[in-house]
């Protein structure tokens, strides 16, 4: 398991946690992984971008947790500075 540290997007502060098993991913694109922060006894679902670095995670940490690419789109998202996300081609982005 690899340690992955982001900014909580609600707060701000650094977040330390352990990343698990891939959920789902468009190879070389993005990817969805569990990744359970050290405050938590539970997976997060985030999802991380290979080529731009953008990270996104559910709105509700602590609400159903998509666990496929076909439950993506049942989920709010919001990116790494707490920005809502809209779903394109089946996965969370910005337009700025």
């Amino acid at each position: 398991m690899t340690e992955y540290t982001m900014d909580n997007p609600l707060t701000g502060e650094p977040v330390t946690g352990t990343l698990g098993r891939t959920l789902a991913e468009r190879e070389g694109e993005v990817s969805m992984v569990e990744w359970t922060p050290e405050e938590l006894s539970y997976p997060v679902s985030i999802i991380r971008y290979d080529n731009t670095g953008l990270v996104f995670t559910p709105f509700d940490w602590e609400g159903p947790q998509p666990q496929t690419q076909d439950e993506i789109a049942d989920i709010s998202w919001m990116d790494w500075m707490g920005r809502p996300a809209i779903i394109l081609d089946g996965w969370p982005t910005v337009i700025d």
